[in-house]
């Protein structure tokens, strides 16, 4: 009898036990999520879900449309859609004039000189041989913190990584104190990181780089996925105004050698223009999981993932190119492998996954005039006019100085010395300045910093993006249709505009915590972090973005 009630205390005992640990753990894990995964595909319009529907499988793309909140109508509400801004603002709620990221490069007033985003002299390269400057990279210069920085606040156990092909992409998403955030060098094929996040690279990066799987794609084709046939919706496959970067040539298929015999850093180059980058990421991500333990131990962990490649490949080919059909479904199959893989390490009702983008793009502007529609381009060259007239009207500006101390599209920052040493007002300098600007083809409006102290529904885009101590004396903006063209090219397209094509992006909510559905009303992308923050029971102060209440209505309190 003393046997058998020993027995059962022991098993009351261990039960106890038991249950507490799992009490503990659900403590730990915020609200039941053992894992939160955002997605950001560079460049992927809202319209790419459609368009290609029929090309997908049922275990990608469909399966966050159909089991997750879809919001169909997301959109950055800033103007300047490019990659920094966008992707600081998918993790921090913010937009430019909160975050400081005004663009991917800016003029810095007090340093008088340009400005790269996540540029950081004071940080050294880790985990290559390549160019030591590709490792001077750290979030140095966002001003406030990511969602990762929130989480970790809440849960210092917690795990944030963050991976790109773009290091400002990483980096960004990242935010201020990540664990870890690794890059692609474009010199060595490897991903790296800086001194700032770490001295040396963790085991696990160093035998994904010991893998070399980018060599793996040298000398291959890349060449249609699906039947030819297939790719008829989209534009002609040989067209004038497509790109050929580093040898890839304009049509199907595709030579990935870059001219070379083997590779090297223009066959690393040439990868980020295909669609088999993602693999290399897809596998860091799976092993950044596994080794890790991310979702596995007891805590809410982040995985941020921004897929760069549609990015490259819109830019040169177009969004209504096969190469970008082609990618978008490749993409798709990139994104089942990982969904599965999650499925089967941490079981996807146990993880948030958010899909979305950091911008749009045009079409290219030739591809739309062919169709007798209203665009064009405005080339960078043509922005001397503007320092013509300045001159006829006003003459040269003294020895050594120019009228703008740069010029960072769509910023223009003006020395205002000159104004002084020539006895200039500034609104007599800036009507010439304006008429000058507005006879420039494609340009639709010049808002100046006192313009933007006038809050108004036309100018709102702007002024998310004004920072007093970054953004330009001016902001242009181009027409409808109308792309700004470095140098004189005439072959692929940008973003950058608030028009619909470069703002309107995806926005899904993945979780069993979360009210399925689609969801049609007007979204701003800064609603994501403060939604995931809510779901986490993390408050996110400060942002711009508000909780999307209706995708939390299943949210258990």
């Amino acid at each position: 009898m003393k046997t058998h009630s020993l027995s059962r205390r022991i098993t009351v005992l261990f039960l106890t036990l038991f249950i507490w640990a799992v009490a503990v753990s659900a403590q730990h894990e915020r609200n039941g999520v053992k894992l939160v995964v955002v997605i950001a595909i560079d460049q992927f319009r809202a319209d790419y879900l459609t368009r290609f529907a029929k090309s997908y499988s049922d275990s990608g793309f469909k399966l966050l449309m159909r089991r997750g909140a879809w919001f169909t109508n997301a959109r950055f509400e800033h103007a300047n859609t490019s990659t920094a801004p966008g992707h600081a603002t998918i993790s921090t709620g913010c937009y430019a004039g909160n975050s400081g990221i005004v663009g991917n490069s800016w003029y810095d007033l007090k340093k008088k000189r340009s400005v790269y985003c996540v540029l950081d002299p004071t940080v050294r390269l880790v985990g290559s041989e390549g160019m030591a400057r590709e490792g001077q990279r750290s979030p140095a210069n966002l001003l406030v913190p990511g969602l990762g920085d929130y989480l970790k606040s809440a849960s210092p156990e917690s795990r944030v990584i963050s991976l790109s092909i773009k290091d400002r992409a990483a980096i960004l998403l990242g935010g201020k104190k990540p664990d870890e955030v690794f890059w692609y060098s474009s010199r060595t094929g490897k991903l790296i990181t800086s001194s700032y996040y770490m001295a040396t690279t963790p085991v696990w990066i160093q035998a994904l780089n010991a893998m070399r799987i980018p060599d793996t794609f040298f000398g291959k084709d890349w060449d249609y996925l699906l039947p030819e046939k297939q790719y008829s919706r989209c534009d002609a496959d040989d067209v004038p105004y497509e790109g050929s970067p580093f040898g890839l040539g304009r049509t199907f298929p595709h030579p990935m050698t870059a001219g070379l015999t083997k590779p090297g850093p223009d066959f690393y180059s040439a990868l980020r223009f295909t669609p088999f980058s993602n693999q290399l990421l897809v596998k860091a991500a799976k092993m950044a999981v596994l080794t890790e333990k991310l979702g596995m131990r007891g805590y809410t962990d982040l995985l941020m993932i921004s897929f760069s490649s549609i990015d490259y490949i819109g830019h040169t080919w177009g969004p209504d190119s096969r190469e970008i059909m082609d990618a978008c479904v490749r993409t798709d199959r990139d994104l089942a492998a990982l969904l599965t893989f999650l499925q089967r390490e941490v079981g996807l009702s146990n993880c948030l996954v958010v899909l979305t983008s950091d911008h749009g793009v045009a079409p290219i502007p030739e591809h739309e005039q062919k169709r007798r529609r209203k665009a064009g381009r405005i080339f960078s060259t043509e922005f001397k006019r503007v320092t013509h007239a300045l001159d006829s009207v006003f003459g040269t500006p003294p020895r050594g100085k120019r009228w703008f101390k740069a010029v960072s599209f769509p910023n223009f920052y003006l020395d205002r010395s000159v104004l002084v040493q020539k006895g200039l007002s500034l609104p007599e300098f800036e009507k010439v300045f304006r008429r000058a600007v507005l006879g420039i083809r494609g340009i639709a409006a010049v808002y100046s910093r006192t313009d933007l102290q006038r809050p108004t529904k036309k100018n709102r885009a702007v002024r998310l993006m004004f920072n007093p101590e970054r953004s330009g004396d001016y902001y242009v903006v181009q027409r409808k249709g109308w792309v700004y063209t470095y140098g004189d090219s005439k072959t692929g397209t940008g973003h950058g505009s608030p028009y619909d094509y470069d703002a309107h992006v995806p926005l899904i909510f993945f979780s069993p915590r979360l009210k399925r559905g689609t969801y049609r009303g007007t979204t701003g992308i800064s609603s994501l972090a403060p939604t995931v923050g809510k779901l986490l029971g993390i408050e996110i102060p400060s942002c711009d973005g508000k909780p999307l209440r209706l995708a939390l209505r299943k949210l258990k309190r």
